[in-house]
């Protein structure tokens, strides 16, 4: 028997203390756009244990905002001026205007634990569709068509890296009814069919304020012949 491990722990945990990046002192003398930014760094900052469907809005959100961002060497300059770049290496210059949708991403990424590398995953997602000809007004839609895995890693050849589209939709399930979902009600939920074979669902407890808690499911392991 081999087992083939999909891990559902996908995203990585933030500090206690996490706040959205800085906005400039005078957000309106800047513009609109700084704004808008600073609104979807605080949105992403709200809903971090939300559902899938609001990262890739977010996602969208943030190629949209990049894309203004190249058009308009002003808001550029403001954005590339910001006072969070101040600690960060390789920062953006006035000359990355091009690369607008990278350094968008990063920002927003900022606080986050893990932060450099979640962003450079879903830059790599984003940036993907966009070379495949989705507008930035598509690519929520996109990244739920294709997935986010998918997209960001196409040359994997490691299930750990490249969740199956069943393990995307099982991840958002969860995140969604934080409890454990057994396989006769995901039967009916999930758009892909569940694959053949003895499958098992491991679960974890996850301990909340108040000494309570929840059991999540942590991986989905498929049991096939040798």
């Amino acid at each position: 028997m081999t087992d083939n491990v999909v891990n559902l722990n996908e995203h990585s945990s933030r500090h206690e203390n996490d706040v959205p990046p800085t906005p400039p002192a005078d957000v309106k003398s800047q513009g609109v756009l700084i704004g808008e930014l600073t609104k979807l760094a605080h949105d992403m900052i709200d809903e971090a244990s939300g559902h899938q469907d609001k990262l890739r809005t977010h996602l969208q959100r943030a190629a949209q905002l990049a894309e203004k961002l190249t058009d308009d060497p002003d808001q550029w300059e403001a954005f590339v001026q910001l006072r969070d770049w101040e600690i960060v290496k390789r920062a953006p210059k006035l000359t990355h205007r091009a690369d607008a949708l990278r350094f968008v991403v990063r920002w927003l990424f900022l606080s986050q634990t893990d932060g450099s590398k979640l962003s450079n995953k879903y830059y790599k997602a984003v940036k993907a569709l966009l070379d495949d000809g989705f507008q930035p007004s598509e690519v929520a839609g996109g990244l739920k068509e294709r997935g986010i895995e998918a997209l960001a890693y196409p040359n994997s050849t490691t299930r750990k890296d490249r969740p199956s589209a069943i393990t995307e939709q099982l991840q958002s399930l969860v995140e969604e009814h934080g409890k454990p979902l057994f396989i006769l009600k995901l039967e009916s939920k999930l758009d892909t069919p569940l694959p053949d074979g003895q499958l098992t669902l491991t679960c974890h407890w996850v301990p909340t304020k108040g000494n309570r808690g929840h059991f999540a499911v942590y991986k989905l392991q498929q049991d096939t012949p040798e």
